[in-house]
C-alpha cells in the first residue's frame, strides 16, 4: 500500500514527502468543545481488571520513486532501505525504525494515506518547530490529542491545539504533535466509526517511529498531553504501549477494566477532572460517550499502584468551597518508582451554582463549563503549561 506524505511549513516552501503504509472514521453523540521504600506502604490495587495489551502497527514503506512539480520549491521522494512492507510491531510496545521526517521551523502539516475498512483515508497532523529549529539539538517531543468533534465535519480539532501548546514551542521547551483523529474523535470502542482503534494506533505507532528516526529529536523524552476522547486516548495508549515517558490528560481517567498491567512501563500521571461533569462522571460509571469509567480518583489510584508509589496520598483542598464541596481537591501520590509520581487534581466549574447540579441551565452558562477544567485554577498558567510543567519536572 502507498502512502503519500506531504509537507506543509507556514513560513517556509511546500515540501513533499512521499510514503508507503495503511486509516480511521467518527461521528459521535459525544461533543467536546491536560529509593527503596517499604512495600506494606505502596498502594494497593483497587480494581483487578485489566486491558488486554495490542501489538500495533503494520509499518510502510518508502516509495523510490522520484517526484517533480513545478509549483513545488521542493520535491523528494525518501526510501526505508530494507524496511519489509510489514513489520508487527512487538509486545513492547515499541514502532519499527522508520524514514525520518523532513522538519523545518515552525508549523509543518503532514498527511499519511492509510487503508481503512477498505478505503483510502488521509491522516493530517500538524508538527510545530521552534522558530529557530536545530536539527543537531534534542527537542523532546509532546502529542497532543483533541477531544471528540465528531458532530462537525468541517471542524479541525488538531489545530486549535497549536496555539494551546504554541507559546512553549516558541520558548524552545519542546516540540510539539497535533494529530487529527478520523472524523475528528479518537475510536476507542463504541465511537460512531468506521476505524478500529488498532487503526488509531497504528497512526501513532507511525508517527512515533518517524519522529524517533528524525535529527533534532530527544528520543527518549516523548510525552502525551489530551483533552477528553485525547485523554482517553492518552491513557490508552501509556497502558499499552512503550512511547511516552509520561501522560498529562484533561477531564479523562481509565475505562473500567483497563488499567495497566505487567506489560505497562510506569510513567508519570496527571489527571485535571471537573467534578461535576456531565459527560464523564467524576464518580465513575457509565457515561454518554459509551464508556464505563473507573471514579476520577480510583483512575489515579490504579496508576499510583501500579508506579509503586506510597499508599496513602497527600491531599490538599481549597479553603473556598460550595455546600461543602472544595472548589479545588489535590491528591499527590509520592515515592513513585523512578520518580514517577501521580497527581490528581478534582476542580468545580467556574462559575458554580446551584444549577450544575441539574441539567443545564436554560439560559446562560451559569454553572461554568462543566466537561473542562478553568484555566483560572493554575494562574499564572494555563491548564496545558501547568500539564507541561508536571511532566518535564
Amino acid at each position: 500500500m502507498d502512502i503519500m506524505m506531504h509537507q506543509r511549513n507556514r513560513f517556509f516552501p511546500l515540501t513533499l514527502i512521499v510514503l508507503t503504509a495503511l486509516a480511521t472514521g467518527c461521528p459521535s453523540s459525544e461533543s467536546e468543545t491536560d529509593a527503596s521504600k517499604d512495600d506494606s506502604m505502596k498502594a494497593q490495587p483497587i480494581d483487578g481488571g485489566h486491558a488486554t495489551t495490542t501489538n500495533h502497527m503494520d509499518s510502510g514503506i518508502l516509495s523510490d520513486t522520484a517526484t517533480a512539480d513545478a509549483g513545488l520549491a521542493q520535491s523528494h521522494t525518501l526510501s526505508d532501505a530494507g524496511q519489509p512492507n510489514t513489520t508487527s510491531q512487538t509486545d513492547a510496545g515499541q514502532p519499527p525504525m522508520a524514514e525520518p521526517l523532513t522538519l523545518t521551523a515552525g508549523q509543518n502539516e503532514l498527511t499519511w494515506q492509510q487503508m481503512v475498512n477498505g478505503s483510502m483515508a488521509t491522516r493530517n497532523f500538524i508538527v510545530n518547530t521552534p522558530p529557530d529549529f536545530d536539527a543537531t539539538q534534542n527537542y523532546p517531543v509532546v502529542f497532543v490529542f483533541h477531544g471528540n468533534a465528531g458532530g462537525n465535519p468541517n471542524a479541525t480539532p488538531h489545530q486549535g491545539l497549536v496555539s494551546a501548546t504554541n507559546e512553549m514551542v516558541q520558548d524552545k521547551e519542546f516540540i510539539a504533535v497535533m494529530p487529527q483523529g478520523y472524523d475528528n474523535c479518537w475510536q476507542l470502542g463504541p465511537e460512531n466509526s468506521n476505524a478500529t482503534t488498532q487503526d488509531e494506533m497504528d497512526f501513532v505507532a507511525m508517527m512515533v517511529s518517524r519522529l524517533k528516526a528524525t535529527p533534532g529529536v530527544h528520543t527518549d523524552l516523548f510525552y502525551a498531553m489530551g483533552s477528553s476522547n485525547g485523554a482517553a486516548l492518552s491513557h490508552h495508549l501509556a497502558v499499552n504501549t512503550t512511547y511516552f515517558k509520561g501522560i498529562a490528560t484533561l477531564v479523562s481517567g481509565l475505562d473500567e477494566g483497563a488499567g495497566p498491567t505487567n506489560s505497562t512501563p510506569q510513567v508519570r500521571v496527571l489527571q485535571l477532572m471537573n467534578r461535576k461533569d456531565n459527560l464523564i462522571p467524576y464518580e465513575g460509571g457509565a457515561a454518554p460517550t459509551g464508556h464505563t469509567y473507573m471514579s476520577a480518583e480510583d483512575s489515579a489510584h490504579a496508576w499510583a499502584v501500579h508506579n509503586g508509589c506510597d499508599e496513602t496520598p497527600t491531599i490538599e483542598e481549597s479553603a473556598e468551597s460550595v455546600n461543602g464541596v472544595p472548589n479545588k481537591r489535590v491528591l499527590t501520590y509520592n515515592n513513585c518508582d523512578n520518580g514517577n509520581n501521580v497527581m490528581h487534581i478534582g476542580v468545580l466549574p467556574v462559575p458554580w451554582s446551584e444549577d450544575c447540579e441539574g441539567p443545564p441551565p436554560s439560559q446562560g452558562n451559569t454553572c461554568g463549563g462543566k466537561h473542562t477544567v478553568d484555566n483560572s485554577y493554575f494562574a499564572p498558567q494555563s491548564s496545558w503549561e501547568f500539564m507541561w510543567s508536571f511532566l518535564s519536572e
